[in-house]
């Protein structure tokens, strides 16, 4: 018995210390002028009782790139690509800690990914009128947030990129032990961003058969990058994406043999992926609205 609660105690004390999350300070030291050429603003704000924190970073007469990362994760997710001096080039990074991640209200999960939309959306009317085009890349559940974006507020948004993201209800693995760990006591040996990261994964489902009907009001630019090896998130998500986005001009990229974490075992091809997205979304001219006689 005592070496059980020895033993609990210590996951305890360990999962304390797991976080994923930067300080300002450390974020600052990152991404220093001498590491990006840009000094990175750090910027909170709050929706209700929500505290949200974001980073820019780049020049204000570019397009904007917003990253999402998934579950679990924080805005560093996407680092390297928030360093990479062709993107830079291209267009200014916006990098935002999720609800429940990083400073945005960390450990404490928001379910309903209409809501974390919404908490989201202020720092796209803040940089509508600065930028005439905002693109939003967002990976696994980064994807799903990033998809409401577009469906809710389709005048903020100019472009989606879609990185092995989670968009078909139920089309994820789900494993055996996630189940217990749902309920104390298991659930107290966790990370608080695992908690979270669970608290979304069994509430995704609904969520996204919310979002069956709104495909249809994305019109915009999409770029869709998916590993046909993903255990995590299947290949099906990309292929009822691609099918589900009647109205808006598709880019499907398969990568053969590769799994979930694309942005991290194949940088040079999600680079790739990604200026080519840029390019389209920079170049994309929506077809004009035939007046009704």
């Amino acid at each position: 018995m005592n070496r059980f609660i020895y033993i609990a105690l210590l996951c305890l004390t360990v999962s304390s210390c797991i976080t994923l999350r930067s300080s300002d300070s450390k974020l600052q030291t990152a991404f220093a002028p001498k590491v990006t050429n840009h000094t990175p603003q750090i910027h909170r704000y709050e929706v209700g009782k929500r505290p949200m924190r974001y980073m820019e970073l780049g020049n204000d007469t570019l397009p904007l790139l917003i990253f999402m990362h998934g579950a679990p994760g924080s805005l560093t997710s996407f680092k390297s690509y928030m360093k990479d001096r062709d993107l830079l080039k291209k267009v200014k990074i916006i990098a935002v800690d999720r609800p429940g991640y990083g400073y945005s209200g960390f450990g404490k999960a928001e379910k309903s990914v209409e809501k974390q939309a919404a908490f989201i959306k202020p720092i796209l009317e803040k940089y509508r009128p600065l930028h005439k085009k905002i693109m939003l890349v967002g990976s696994s559940y980064g994807g799903t947030v990033i998809a409401r974006l577009a469906m809710d507020y389709p005048h903020l948004v100019d472009g989606l990129m879609f990185i092995s993201s989670s968009l078909a209800a139920g089309a994820e693995k789900i494993y055996a032990i996630s189940y217990p760990t749902r309920y104390p006591p298991l659930r107290w040996l966790l990370p608080r961003m695992i908690r979270v990261a669970t608290d979304e994964k069994f509430a995704h489902e609904k969520s996204l058969k919310k979002m069956e009907p709104l495909w249809g009001k994305v019109t915009v630019p999409v770029s869709i990058l998916h590993g046909n090896s993903d255990v995590l998130i299947y290949i099906e998500n990309a292929l009822y994406a691609k099918q589900a986005l009647k109205n808006a001009p598709v880019r499907l990229a398969i990568v053969n043999g590769k799994g979930h974490f694309l942005p991290w075992t194949t940088p040079k091809i999600v680079k790739k992926e990604m200026l080519l997205f840029i390019d389209r979304v920079v170049a994309y001219r929506a077809p004009a609205v035939e007046a009704k006689k």
